[in-house]
């Protein structure tokens, strides 16, 4: 199986689809000096892939109106020991340009980059702004630890 995830993209709204009879996947394959992939077979083993996990029906191949590969050099990040004293730096000049950066990547904080938790600080940032509520899942880091949201 050359792909670790599958989401349906068709569920999250009516609209991702050309018609409502359509179905839109997206599969992620990791690739590395350790696991390598062929860019020239993808696209076909992870066809194969999904009619082997019965997400597919060896017909449905018929029905495949497009596929698009993309294969960033980076996906992840990756903390390192400097990471959060970098974040003290970051944080604090992203808000002086009126950004708060929260959500799956935005706070370079993996820990908390789930989709819980990226739902979350998206909720608790408005409470921030319209009630005043402190973030509880978004954690500053650094020099930008004592700093808070300004409403």
């Amino acid at each position: 199986m050359p792909f670790y995830r599958v989401t349906y993209l068709s569920n999250y709204s009516p609209y991702m689809t050309a018609s409502p009879d359509q179905t839109l996947l997206l599969t992620e394959t990791s690739q590395s000096a350790h696991k390598p992939e062929d860019a020239a077979t993808i696209v076909d083993r992870v066809l194969d892939g999904l009619v082997t996990t019965r997400l597919m029906d060896e017909t449905d191949r018929e029905l495949v109106v497009t596929t698009w590969l993309c294969s960033p050099s980076m996906s992840y990040p990756v903390p390192s020991t400097t990471r959060d004293a970098a974040l003290g730096t970051i944080q604090p000049w992203l808000r002086s340009q009126g950004i708060w950066s929260r959500g799956r990547f935005g706070a370079w904080l993996y820990e908390i980059g789930n989709m819980d938790h990226s739902t979350m600080q998206g909720v608790e940032f408005v409470n921030n702004v319209l009630a005043g509520e402190p973030e509880q899942t978004w954690i500053a880091r650094g020099e930008d630890a004592g700093l808070e949201v300004v409403r």
